[in-house]
């Protein structure tokens, strides 16, 4: 069909046609069966006090909120080590032949490996031309991530001394975040103009008391503002909006178009925090994507335009609702408090989110597609590899010793 003139008979088949789905049923299930362990493992993992092994917490939302807002390095490096060590351990018996079942998969749709799978959604060439233009980005925004790189680590190392080497590689375990992707939740220590401090969201919902439900109606009022949908009933009864107490759970918030009948649905386990404020309005930015092209767009069109698109989208929607003018309309903000530093510093935090994440992200799929491609020795890189890309093209270092037999 490639050859046919007619865009939306190509694209039709071309969906048909695209896919890794295998024809063996007992891989199929297998395959089915790993990723349920991959999930389990990653929601149940619990770390230990070293004091009190009954005092043992998960991942969400206890040891994400304790990197967000501890500032004391050695806690800092608990929480960090404990979690690799105890969820690395369980997930590498089960990612590799999780990995290499999705490889056999995709080798036997016609595929190189499960990278050129995932490459040719993004319709961009194939796939040496597609990593040349990933390089080429990298390379464009490298000279601003180090001036903000050499400016956290001046910063830090300030706040940390003697604790890591001031012109080298910054610990992974004080940005914030438990794997470095992001920074903003360090911003109060590294913030250019503290005069001029940003407003603090979470003390803002806290005060005016609101409950994980107004986040949720404040994010449609948004979108019903600007001329989009409002949500469904089915996303205000199907979705998940906390924790449950009863069972275990990813928490990694997502947003799902469930294909039929308005049945749009997150799950979330929302916090009252600002970094819950940015997700819910982000997560929402999809509902409305699914909405716009389920409405108006026939079957072969219901998806976004590549597998980044719909991030995209998410995170245009998420920046706007930390901006001053938004938060000024909610009457979070006054209007009087925003001057030059202020917007400096607002910047400086969307820097710290989405400019810090760009090699984070880089290296995350290098470093796949390197094992896709068995370009990584199993035995003896599989750990010290990843830790490799991370010092090499976002200046990030472990934040204790690893190694490949135990993580």
């Amino acid at each position: 069909m490639k050859y046919s003139e007619n865009d939306d008979l190509k694209r039709t088949f071309g969906r048909l046609a695209s896919s890794i789905t295998s024809n063996n049923d007992d891989d199929v299930k297998r395959t089915s069966k790993l990723q349920s362990q991959l999930e389990d493992i990653y929601s149940t993992t619990k770390v230990c006090e070293l004091n009190d092994k009954k005092k043992c917490y998960t991942l969400a939302p206890y040891l994400e909120r304790l990197m967000q807002i501890e500032k004391d390095y050695d806690r800092l490096l608990w929480a960090w080590k404990g979690w690799h060590d105890e969820c690395g351990n369980k997930i590498r018996p089960v990612y590799l032949p999780y990995i290499d079942l999705l490889n056999k998969h995709a080798k036997e749709n016609g595929y190189q490996d499960l990278a050129q799978y995932w490459i040719e959604d993004y319709e961009m060439g194939n796939v040496t031309e597609f990593e040349s233009i990933i390089d080429q980005l990298l390379k464009d925004i490298m000279p601003l991530y180090e001036q903000l790189h050499a400016y956290v680590r001046g910063r830090l190392c300030s706040q940390y001394e003697n604790r890591f080497d001031c012109d080298g590689p910054i610990p992974a375990h004080i940005l914030g975040n438990m794997w470095a992707q992001t920074w903003h939740d360090r911003l109060d220590d590294v913030i250019p103009y503290p005069d001029a401090p940003l407003i603090n969201i979470t003390k803002v919902l806290i005060e005016k008391k609101f409950s994980i439900h107004q986040l949720y109606t404040m994010g449609e009022s948004f979108f019903t503002s600007i001329g989009l949908y409002p949500m469904t009933p089915k996303f205000w009864t199907r979705s998940m909006f906390k924790k449950p107490i009863d069972r275990d759970t990813v928490c990694h918030a997502s947003a799902f178009d469930m294909e039929y009948h308005d049945d749009y649905r997150v799950k979330i386990c929302t916090k009252i925090n600002d970094n819950y404020f940015y997700t819910v309005y982000h997560e929402m930015g999809h509902i409305e994507y699914y909405m716009a092209y389920s409405k108006k767009q026939p079957f072969v069109y219901r998806s976004g335009a590549n597998s980044g698109f719909h991030e995209a989208i998410g995170d245009t929607i998420g920046m706007f609702a930390i901006s001053p003018a938004h938060l000024i309309k909610l009457g979070f903000l006054d209007e009087e408090n925003v001057n030059s530093n202020y917007e400096i510093n607002y910047l400086f935090r969307l820097a710290l989110q989405k400019i810090a994440f760009l090699p984070f992200s880089y290296v995350m799929d290098k470093y796949r597609f390197l094992l896709f491609r068995n370009e990584i020795d199993r035995k003896h890189e599989l750990n010290s590899k990843w830790w490799a890309l991370r010092i090499e093209y976002g200046g990030i270092m472990a934040g204790a010793p690893r190694n490949d037999k135990k993580r």
